[in-house]
């Protein structure tokens, strides 16, 4: 290898580590549903650079057997109904994330 594509290999690798350190200071200004919602994952986004990609390499399973993407996808429809269709659930928009993974309390708690 000749000095010309060491030089050309050092200056791709600065510009990428550059372009790396700006993106992982956006992605540190969002909050975790957002780097989630992305596809992110904040712990690896907290390692910082030396974690890159920072992707939710394998899908995580939750407690009661549903994986993350079936948490957002349940998330997301209920959230693209009106306000009054969570409203005959007995939900508010800031309760669908915990009912969707954890159930609604006030009726999953009912005795038959």
């Amino acid at each position: 290898m000749n000095w010309n594509q060491r030089l050309m290999r050092a200056l791709r690798a600065g510009f990428e580590r550059h372009a790396r350190v700006r993106t992982l200071g956006v992605l540190r200004g969002m909050n975790e549903r957002q780097l989630r919602d992305l596809g992110f994952s904040p712990d690896l986004i907290r390692e910082g650079v030396s974690a890159w990609p920072w992707r939710i390499e394998q899908v995580e399973v939750l407690h009661d057997g549903q994986s993350n993407r079936q948490v957002w996808a349940a998330e997301a429809e209920l959230n693209a109904y009106s306000d009054a269709e969570p409203a005959d659930f007995g939900l508010s928009r800031d309760d669908i994330p915990d009912a969707v993974r954890n159930g609604r309390s006030s009726t999953d708690r009912v005795a038959a």
